[in-house]
């Protein structure tokens, strides 16, 4: 009998020193806007937070089919933007003209006990802006993006695991 409580009160530690990591998942897009010759399409994002807090996540244009034409990986500390261009000639089969849609991931990793709300480590602020390239002025700026998802996802993780 002793056996077999020794075996429960391990397990038992074991359960007790998990913590869990959330991961929240948040999805993005822009109204679709045009883009031509003389003209460039900036994918913004700024992470407004203070301290370390870190936005990690993909910028990404998606053209009127829904083909993904270029996306980029990014981690934005604190404090800094990060502006992800798209030209016309990025746009497959050159085209005279384009209807493009910017797209934005952001993943936020936070501890936190199992089933609680997560907390966003850094506060993005996004914008998708239509420049002419001569002049280097902006045209037009589009800071509205409709939100697609948003949804934790819990996964425990064991303390001192990795």
């Amino acid at each position: 009998m002793k056996r077999y409580f020794i075996l429960l009160t391990i397990a038992a530690g074991t359960v007790a020193a998990q913590t869990s990591t959330a991961i929240l998942l948040l999805q993005y897009t822009y109204a679709p806007v045009g883009v031509a010759p003389g003209t460039t399409l900036r994918l913004n994002l700024a992470n407004v937070s203070g301290g370390t807090a870190v936005c990690m996540g993909n910028l990404s244009f998606i053209n009127s089919d829904g083909t993904t034409i270029k996306n980029q990986n990014i981690t934005v500390n604190a404090g800094q933007t990060f502006s992800y261009p798209l030209l016309i000639s990025d746009v497959p089969g050159s085209p005279a003209s384009a209807e493009v849609r910017g797209f934005v991931k952001i993943d936020h990793q936070v501890g936190g006990t199992a089933g609680a709300t997560p907390l966003a480590p850094c506060t993005a602020v996004t914008s998708l802006e239509v420049v002419d390239i001569a002049t280097g002025q902006t045209r037009a700026v589009l800071t509205n993006p409709t939100v697609i998802s948003g949804r934790p996802v819990v996964t425990p993780v064991v303390a001192g695991a990795q």
